[in-house]
C-alpha cells in the first residue's frame, strides 16, 4: 500500500487543493515517511476545534492545527492518520503577522504532516529542525509553482 491524502469538504475558499497535492509530494519525497495508508485532512469550525482540542489535550482553547497517527494492530492501514486545520484561527494568524492565508493554510497542512511523521518542536533544538524542515517543504513547492509559471 501507498501513502496518499483526502481532503474533505468543505475546503476554505483561500486553500488551493493543488497546492495541497504539491505539498504532501514534497513532503513525501523530502520526508520519506515510514507508514502507509491515507491521511484525511478536515478544516473545521473554530467551536469543533476548541473541543477537539480539550477532548484530546485537555487544552480549552482552539489552536490551528492538530494531527493524530493511527496505529492500527489489525494491519489495515487505510486511515494513516488525521489532521485537523481550523481556518479561522489560521486567517487571524495571517491578518496578524501579514501573511498570505493560503500560504498560512500550507504551513498548516505542513505541520500536520511532519507531525505525522514523528517529528516534534517540544525543544529548542526540535524546533529548529521542524522549522528548517518546514521552510524546506514550502520552498520546493515555491520553486516547482515558478518553474511551471516560467514553463
Amino acid at each position: 500500500m501507498k501513502l496518499s491524502i483526502s481532503f474533505v469538504e468543505p475546503i476554505p475558499k483561500e486553500f488551493s487543493l493543488s497546492a495541497g497535492q504539491q505539498l504532501f509530494a514534497a513532503w513525501q519525497k523530502l520526508e520519506q515517511p515510514h507508514f502507509d495508508g491515507t491521511i484525511v485532512v478536515s478544516f473545521v469550525a473554530e467551536t469543533d476545534m476548541k473541543q477537539l482540542h480539550k477532548q484530546s489535550y485537555g487544552i480549552e482553547k482552539s489552536t490551528d492545527v492538530l494531527s493524530f497517527r493511527y496505529a492500527d494492530s489489525s494491519g489495515d492501514q487505510s486511515a494513516a492518520g488525521e489532521i485537523v486545520i481550523c481556518a479561522a484561527v489560521a486567517r487571524r494568524y495571517a491578518r496578524v503577522h501579514k501573511l498570505a492565508v493560503e500560504n498560512e493554510l500550507l504551513t498548516l497542512l505542513c505541520h500536520g504532516l511532519l507531525h505525522l511523521n514523528d517529528l516534534d518542536h517540544a525543544t529548542d533544538q526540535e524546533r529548529v529542525i521542524f522549522e528548517e524542515k518546514t521552510r524546506g517543504i514550502m520552498d520546493t513547492i515555491m520553486q516547482e509553482s515558478v518553474s511551471l509559471w516560467l514553463a
